[in-house]
């Protein structure tokens, strides 16, 4: 992970990942940037723990 603000490499972050996505819309801005559809994909966001 990069810090946002000094593009610094960091070891210290915290992961949240959607193992279902198949309630989500289709038309939620991650599937249309990955051409994918719900329930297709897990999704997973990366949060800097600071």
């Amino acid at each position: 992970m990069l810090d946002p603000n000094s593009k610094a490499k960091i070891n210290h972050g915290v992961a949240i990942c959607h193992l279902d996505t198949s309630a989500w819309s289709p038309t939620h801005g991650t599937f249309l940037t990955l051409g994918s559809n719900p329930g297709q994909i897990e999704v997973c966001d990366f949060r800097n723990n600071k």
